[in-house]
């Protein structure tokens, strides 16, 4: 019979997007099945890993920071512990010893790709022919989406299955930027605002590696739509915080 380990805890701190219940989340179990780890708010702004019992002990914090930490999982015999975090600003994946609290970030030094791969340079450029920040997609005839190394991928939260298998993957790009791809082609689609139109245009990669050049043309709409200022004001329904 299911049963509940950690009770509700309502906190008394004002969170940013989380209900003031704390959440327990991501649970993997020690693989000797006696201890459950999780990331939770636990009262605090941000998600740590703590840990309990299955008779439900007061859960230990096993890591500290104003970021956060999560996906966590243990190494067969327990003693390390691997997790996501977010606290240089992107994601990143660390190893932490469970006694101790030693910590060492997991960098991929050599990359071995499945199919070979080359450089694609791209450049926005406004109608004036000046470089401008855009939001961009790039996709392979592998179906994957790919970025730079330094960039933090976003996706769409839905899409319609019957125009694409998976939903858009995209990131930002602050002038020109530059990634690895598939040899072959690449279809890309570059974005920048409500004033310009989007463009999307297929390129083909080659193996020495290429160059994507994408102008965009501004939509000039009407005046009665006013001046565009890039912003966001949404509502989530499962949010009950402030």
């Amino acid at each position: 019979m299911p049963r509940r380990l950690v009770g509700e805890r309502k906190s008394v701190i004002n969170r940013y997007y989380y209900s003031p219940f704390d959440h327990a989340i991501n649970p993997p179990w020690t693989p000797d099945g006696r201890r459950i780890l999780f990331s939770s708010y636990h009262s605090r702004q941000w998600q740590q890993l703590w840990m309990t019992t299955l008779d439900g002990a007061a859960p230990l914090p096993l890591t500290f920071g104003e970021f956060d930490r999560t996906q966590q999982r243990f190494s067969p015999d327990a003693s390390i512990v691997a997790y996501i975090s977010n606290e240089g600003g992107n994601t990143s994946l660390w190893v932490q010893t469970v006694l101790g609290g030693a910590r060492t970030r997991i960098v991929a030094t050599q990359r071995h790709y499945r199919n070979p791969t080359a450089a694609l340079r791209i450049a926005v450029h406004d109608e004036h022919g000046q470089l401008i920040p855009a939001r961009l997609t790039v996709l392979a005839a592998d179906g994957r989406a790919y970025a730079p190394d330094n960039a933090w991928m976003q996706a769409d939260d839905g899409f319609d299955r019957k125009r694409q298998a998976f939903e858009t993957h995209y990131f930002h790009c602050a002038d020109e930027c530059t990634l690895d791809v598939p040899v072959g082609a690449v279809k890309l689609s570059a974005t920048h605002g409500m004033d310009y139109a989007t463009s999307a245009q297929d390129v083909e990669v080659k193996p020495t590696g290429t160059v994507a050049d994408i102008a965009l043309t501004p939509l000039h709409l009407p005046e009665q739509y006013g001046h565009w200022t890039s912003a966001d004001l949404h509502v989530h329904m499962n949010y009950g915080g402030h």
